[in-house]
């Protein structure tokens, strides 16, 4: 591990590896900011990816108009979805910092993994980015393309029962996610289904998470779990 910014540190481990590198992945836009000059001058003929892992300016533009809304809880018409629509309208612009970090980096890279289509999409189509750098890489798998496992040796449709959410809580959208469940949406389920419980599995839990455990509305706070196929099954 070598902290950013440090060129000599950087310089001796290329110099160890002697520039025997064919491949460089960069994990996020800043780290590409921090580590890429590097490799370009000591290892050119690498490849360089970006693995974006999210489109970061669209994320936090959107998250400042949730943040926005919120202002208006006091209200008393407060609607916690009434954002809806300017959200998933929302487009970062060019006086958007973040985008013009972002897309410096994607054009110093040879090749940028996109976690969705609907980015992909967007990056194509509407910041004009070649698609040949571009690469759709889902966090998602078919099932159908999975060797068997415990985890998808699952049980019949119709023998499942409850919910459950997954999610480390040091990234901000995760708590978001549970509270605005917890608050808005698992009350409208429970009306159908009275019986079900909701698993909250996620590292890092902040303590107003874990305060919303309640037995009485099947809501189960577990935090962090060494084996998730265990606690799935």
């Amino acid at each position: 591990s070598v902290p950013p910014n440090r060129s000599e540190a950087i310089r001796q481990v290329l110099q160890k590896i002697d520039g025997k590198v064919s491949l460089v992945l960069f994990d996020r836009f800043y780290a590409e900011e921090a580590y890429s000059f590097h490799m370009h001058k000591s290892v050119p003929n690498a490849v360089r990816v970006l693995d974006m892992q999210d489109m970061h300016s669209l994320r936090r533009g959107r998250q400042a108009i949730v943040k926005k809304r919120d202002l208006s809880k006091a209200s008393s018409s407060y609607d916690p979805f009434s954002c809806l629509e300017e959200v998933m309208a929302f487009r970062p612009n060019c006086n958007n910092p973040d985008l013009l970090r972002e897309l410096s980096s994607i054009h110093r890279s040879d090749l940028v993994l996109v976690c969705s289509s609907k980015e992909y999409e967007l990056l194509r189509d509407f910041y004009n980015v070649s698609k040949e750098k571009l690469c759709v890489a889902t966090f998602w798998m078919d099932p159908a393309t999975m060797a068997p496992t415990s985890m998808t040796a699952t049980y019949p449709y119709k023998e499942r029962k409850d919910f459950c959410v997954l999610g480390g809580f040091r990234h901000l959208p995760n708590v978001d996610a549970v509270e605005q469940l917890v608050k808005y949406i698992w009350p409208r389920i429970r009306v159908k289904l009275p019986n079900a419980c909701l698993h909250v599995y996620g590292a890092y839990a902040p303590q107003h998470i874990h305060d919303l455990q309640s037995v009485s509305d099947g809501i189960q706070i577990h935090g962090f779990v060494p084996n998730l196929s265990t606690a799935l099954n």
